[in-house]
């Protein structure tokens, strides 16, 4: 008798939930469980091709690198997010590695070592871009604010030893400038190349 009452007890609980769910009373949210909840974005590594260089990038980005000859080698890679399967939109973060430093303010070249200290020094000149001397792949580079959008870009290079099979010093500059793009700043592509950027051995 009373294992009728608690089934009947137990129907009567159901219908009730169903109801007042129909009736638009209840929402059942389905939580998953606490040990599921990420805590930081999932990320792969990329490894380019021609130049040793490896870096992260979180899920739903992805690259495309061009590579020029001409000169030295120089590469510049352009990241794209993902808004669909296969469809990708511009992603404000891009990089280059060059030969070469050419200041066109100055219309001088200089090594990629030199050239950190004259983007130093020129951004100087500027209220906004408030430039700093940080390491990037162990080496002296600056990072900077750019005045138009509150964009950061970073100026560093590769030495020779760090790149035997590449014969000379690389710059390296690292950007998230939106200007012109119609897309916002996006801190997370950019935070996780620059701090997982290395030299692959």
């Amino acid at each position: 008798m009373n294992n009728q009452k608690g089934f009947a007890n137990i129907v009567l609980i159901v219908l009730v939930v169903v109801l007042a769910g129909a009736l638009g009373y209840v929402t059942l949210v389905k939580k998953p469980a606490p040990s599921t909840i990420p805590t930081t974005s999932e990320k792969y590594a990329i490894s380019l091709k021609t130049i040793p260089i490896t870096f992260e990038l979180p899920n739903g980005y992805a690259i495309f690198q061009r590579e020029s000859f001409e000169g030295g080698y120089a590469t510049t890679i352009s990241v794209g997010k993902e808004v669909s399967s296969g469809h990708f939109n511009y992603a404000p973060l891009g990089m280059e590695f060059l030969a070469t430093a050419y200041d066109t303010q100055l219309k001088r070249e200089y090594s990629p070592k030199e050239y950190v200290d004259v983007v130093f020094n020129e951004q100087k000149k500027d209220s906004v871009s408030n430039p700093q001397y940080i390491q990037l792949f162990g080496n002296k580079a600056v990072s900077y604010a750019n005045a138009v959008d509150g964009s950061i870009t970073i100026v560093g290079y590769l030495r020779t030893d760090q790149l035997p099979e590449l014969s000379h010093e690389y710059l390296v500059r690292i950007s998230s400038f939106t200007y012109g793009s119609d897309v916002g700043i996006d801190k997370e592509p950019f935070d996780t190349v620059v701090n997982s950027l290395r030299v692959s051995k």
